[in-house]
């Protein structure tokens, strides 16, 4: 039977922000608290966001005994060790994406998880959206027939600046990191393995941070793919789907959108319009839910098995640099 969960953040910065007005959307789930290195932030977060919640210190959160979930919304470098915390102390954890720094860290993560018997699972949002959906199950069923390429991108113009966390390496800063992220994930999902081969040129700044990126991946098969993103410059934040028998467009905001087009070759063609509330962040809260109350051990949809094969991809485009 179904029951009310309750959550903890660890973080209190816009990603929490954005998930926090998503939650509200979401029967059975409520925040109780959150924490921060800052106890002023916290309060300032709770007042704002989530008045019914405690602002607490990030060890009060992960060792209260009323609290069963934590979203780890901080910095990605210390996402590793905030999720590892957060478990050790008996904790589900659902850890915004990028899930970690690269595949060491990845690896830890999913040890921990399997050790303590607890939940973990990457936010990677787009997954949930029912129009990311749909076109998953139009994929799978073969309605654009042979998968044989997709072309995506995510870009946004950003003011070079190394006190943000945006340029600054430390704090894991670069575009494929902080929206690359979302079309080599995508990739994945879409065609279910990472590829044999892959190539890759970034555009860096003096601090050594990737300010735009070109990524081309080799699936063999003769399956390939491209992905790009930036943070200089707006991209078309579109992606197109190609196959032996049609095509799939999901046009501009393609990730938070809510429409998908699939045209077959053969003249038959279906829009879906699937619009959703609020910030769409729920979705990914009520499926990691969902899991716990099956008692499965990993996440159907995005599993850290899959995680940790793209945080190797990653590591692997980042190395060519």
């Amino acid at each position: 039977m179904f029951r009310e969960m309750n959550w903890g953040i660890l973080g209190a910065g816009r990603i929490a922000s954005q998930w926090t007005i998503g939650m509200r959307e979401l029967e059975g789930a409520r925040i109780i608290g959150v924490g921060s290195s800052s106890p002023e932030r916290a309060k300032h977060f709770c007042k704002k966001w989530v008045p019914e919640a405690k602002s607490l210190t990030y060890s009060e959160l992960i060792h209260w005994d009323e609290i069963e979930c934590v979203y780890i919304a901080g910095l990605h470098p210390i996402h590793a060790e905030h999720a590892i915390l957060a478990m050790r102390a008996g904790k589900h954890v659902l850890v915004e994406k990028p899930l970690c720094m690269n595949e060491e860290e990845a690896r830890r993560i999913q040890r921990v998880a399997q050790e303590e018997g607890v939940l973990c699972m990457e936010a990677m949002w787009i997954r949930f959206l029912p129009h990311h959906q749909k076109v998953r199950e139009w994929v799978k069923e073969g309605a654009i027939g042979e998968l044989i390429s997709i072309q995506s991108s995510f870009g946004y113009p950003s003011q070079p600046d190394p006190k943000s966390r945006l340029w600054d390496p430390e704090k894991g800063g670069g575009a494929l990191l902080d929206v690359g992220i979302y079309p080599v994930s995508y990739l994945s999902w879409m065609f279910g393995r990472q590829p044999a081969q892959i190539l890759s040129h970034a555009t860096q700044d003096e601090g050594g941070v990737d300010a735009s990126n070109m990524m081309i991946f080799d699936y063999g098969e003769g399956q390939t793919a491209t992905a790009q993103s930036s943070m200089v410059t707006r991209l078309e934040t579109t992606t197109q789907i190609s196959g032996s028998k049609g095509s799939i467009w999901l046009e501009f905001p393609c990730w938070w959108g809510h429409r998908a087009l699939l045209r077959t070759f053969d003249g038959k063609e279906e829009l879906i319009e699937k619009p959703y509330t609020s910030t769409g962040l729920q979705y990914q809260v009520a499926h990691f839910e969902e899991c716990l109350q099956k008692g499965v051990s990993e996440s159907p949809v995005m599993p850290l098995t899959e995680s940790i094969e793209i945080m190797k991809s990653m590591d692997l485009i980042r190395s060519t640099w």
